[in-house]
C-alpha cells in the first residue's frame, strides 16, 4: 500500500475489508494480491468490478488486461460518498483534533 499511495493507510486492509463486509452491499469481499493484481479476479470471475472514485493504481490497463484474460466483468467507477465529510484527510484531521482534547 505504501508503494502505491506513498503513505500508510489509516486502517489496515483487513479492517477495510471488514468495513465493506459490514456494509452488506457486496456478495463477497476479497483482498487482492500484491504479486498478480488479476489473480483474485481470475479466481472469482466477478460480474462487476467496482473501482473507487480515486482508485487509479493498476486501472489504466485493467480493461485490456481483462480482455487478454478473457474476463467479461463490467468495470464501474464509484462516485464519492459525501467527500466533503468522509474524505480520509478530513477524517484524519477530525481524529487528530479529538485526540488533542
Amino acid at each position: 500500500m505504501v508503494r502505491i499511495k506513498k503513505r500508510l493507510p489509516m486502517y489496515d486492509e483487513l479492517a477495510r475489508q471488514q468495513a465493506v463486509v459490514d456494509l452488506g452491499v457486496a456478495d463477497e469481499v476479497v483482498l487482492g494480491s500484491t504479486d498478480d493484481y488479476l489473480a483474485h479476479i481470475k479466481t472469482y470471475q466477478p460480474d462487476i468490478i467496482a473501482l473507487g472514485y480515486d482508485q487509479f493504481a493498476y486501472t489504466e490497463t485493467l480493461e485490456a488486461d481483462l480482455v487478454k484474460a478473457r474476463i467479461t466483468a463490467k468495470i464501474v467507477r464509484l462516485k464519492p460518498y459525501f467527500p466533503e465529510k468522509f474524505k480520509s484527510s478530513i477524517v484524519k484531521a477530525q481524529l487528530n483534533k479529538n485526540s488533542k482534547l
